[in-house]
């Protein structure tokens, strides 16, 4: 009987400590969930590294104009501050001296997709697959000299998975383009999961009254 109720207390130990593992987990991954807008500054800078190295390889400095639309403008520091970092030299505005070059930065895109939602293991989180694209391309030009005139497109894209429940979280209201289209949960899924969660629970509870029986 002692043996019994020492094997139940080592299981009950066990048990719990798993819990306690998960939990910890799953603050941990909540902790690092990073926002769409987040994520986009990350693309943007990828996008202005290449920009510069390439842009460098031809001249010291340029003078840059962006064209961000109406959505994309809260990226107009960041552009500037990335390509800054790799050492090209800029000033703001086209025209504004004829020795340098005019590099104007383009984005022309930049939106989130969301795959279809699944389980996270059995009657886990729902989650999805989360897609981001920035998309865009720069024109190096000078009047002085045209073989200084250079043209190239970018696209990068992001991928990772999220929770359901998270993705209110990291979209953000303000900039429209962090939003995305997120598919019906699975039918099936929404209906028997619960159905054969509570069929285990009442079969365990027989079991359980069943040995006690015995």
């Amino acid at each position: 009987m002692k043996q019994k109720l020492f094997k139940i207390a080592g299981d009950i130990n066990k048990a719990l400590r798993l819990f306690i593992f998960l939990i910890l987990i799953s603050f941990n991954s909540n902790a690092q969930t990073q926002s769409n807008l987040e994520i986009f500054y990350s693309l943007v800078d990828s996008a202005s590294y290449q920009t510069a190295d390439e842009v460098l390889k031809l001249v010291p400095e340029a003078a840059l104009t962006t064209e961000l639309g109406i959505y994309y403008t809260v990226f107009e520091n960041q552009i500037f501050s990335g390509l800054s970092s790799r050492g090209l030299k800029l000033k703001r505005g086209a025209g504004v001296t004829n020795d340098i070059p005019n590099l104007n930065f383009l984005i022309n895109n930049a939106e989130v997709k969301y795959g279809e939602q699944k389980r996270d293991g059995f009657l886990g989180d729902f989650i999805v697959t989360r897609e981001l694209i920035l998309q865009g391309s720069y024109l190096l030009s000078s009047t002085e000299d045209a073989s200084l005139t250079k043209m190239n497109e970018f696209s990068f894209t992001y991928f990772d998975q999220v929770k359901v429940e998270e993705i209110e979280k990291i979209e953000n209201r303000s900039f429209p383009f962090t939003s995305g289209i997120l598919p019906q949960e699975p039918f099936f899924s929404s209906i028997l999961e619960p159905v054969i969660a509570v069929s285990a629970a009442a079969v365990a509870v027989v079991l359980f009254f069943s040995v006690r029986s015995k």
